[in-house]
């Protein structure tokens, strides 16, 4: 949020795009770039090309959630997008069982970080935030802001 100041001053006007808001985080950064290793079980055609049974096969779940195909301006954004069926916590069987819980405790973070913080913004460039490099995860080394 702190990186899109539009958005920031949009959710402090109106509170209740907080779930929107949440779910977009969710959809730009999501926490999980990429599934686990899975390997297909028999040769696999795909827009033109053959994946060969055994291959390796990993879904890039933050490729999917910028596909412009599937969303409006992908790559802007936007906390209130609608609809909005990202990957975040994955989808079907697949889904994660935490996922209703995560929702809620960002949506309460995020309130109270911002009412009890009405200044709060980073202390550093957006360039300068470095991203931790865990493969599949997208986490930061930290994140200097400033709390007033």
């Amino acid at each position: 949020m702190l990186r899109h100041p539009n958005q920031l001053a949009k959710l402090r006007a109106n509170p209740d795009l907080i779930e929107s808001a949440v779910e977009e985080i969710l959809r730009f950064d999501s926490p999980v770039y990429v599934t686990e290793l899975a390997y297909a079980r028999e040769d696999i055609m795909l827009h033109d090309i053959t994946i060969p049974k055994g291959a390796v096969v990993i879904a890039c779940i933050s490729s999917a959630n910028h596909d412009p195909e599937i969303f409006e301006n992908p790559d802007v954004f936007d906390i209130e997008r609608s609809p909005n069926k990202h990957l975040g916590f994955g989808s079907g069987i697949h889904a994660c069982l935490g996922a209703p819980l995560a929702r809620m405790e960002a949506k309460i973070a995020l309130t109270n970080l911002l009412k009890r913080n009405p200044n709060l913004r980073l202390a550093v460039d957006p360039s300068e935030i470095e991203v931790e490099t865990t493969p599949g995860i997208h986490s930061y080394k930290c994140l200097p802001v400033v709390l007033e």
